[in-house]
């Protein structure tokens, strides 16, 4: 990304997929630039099964790797985990999800800026998508500066409420 990335905000949009079948369960990732651009995109297919808020939190923890691989310094991590963003905020993580947000928030701590929001699930849609796809797939994969091919519709959809 080099050093232009570090006077921009990137919104991170992250989920998991939990349901059904006894299958592994999976995360979708998105980051997008201030002009809602998919900078990247990453859904990963995890070893076993969770709980729900440990799944969003691994989301969340795989959006601050992803962000941290392309070297964006400014971030906005957006969740519909109550439990996952009020932990972030308050730099409290307890019970099953701690060890994951305080790995999140070391990696956070080398950013210029961060932040973290709650948003209802409609507006993650993008991100569930992905951990959906990439759950059936089993399969994980990113793609840089290119709108995920399962995504395309979705994304479509999601900037058209702007």
């Amino acid at each position: 990304m080099g050093s232009s990335s570090s006077k921009y905000i990137y919104k991170i949009n992250g989920d998991g997929e939990t349901l059904e079948n006894g299958k592994p369960f999976s995360v979708g990732v998105v980051i997008r630039d201030c002009r809602g651009c998919v900078v990247a995109a990453r859904g990963k297919f995890l070893p076993a099964t969770y709980s729900a808020e440990v799944t969003e939190a691994f989301a969340i923890k795989e959006g601050v790797v992803l962000a941290c691989e392309l070297k964006l310094s400014n971030v906005i991590l957006e969740s519909d985990s109550t439990v996952v963003v009020q932990a972030l905020v308050s730099k409290l993580g307890f019970g099953d999800i701690g060890p994951i947000i305080q790995g999140s928030l070391a990696t956070l701590d080398s950013f210029s800026s961060w932040n973290a929001r709650h948003l209802k699930r409609d507006y993650n849609r993008v991100a569930h998508d992905l951990a959906k796809v990439t759950r059936s797939a089993e399969t994980s994969q990113t793609w840089f500066g290119i709108d995920s091919p399962f995504l395309q519709q979705t994304l479509l959809l999601d900037r058209s409420k702007c």
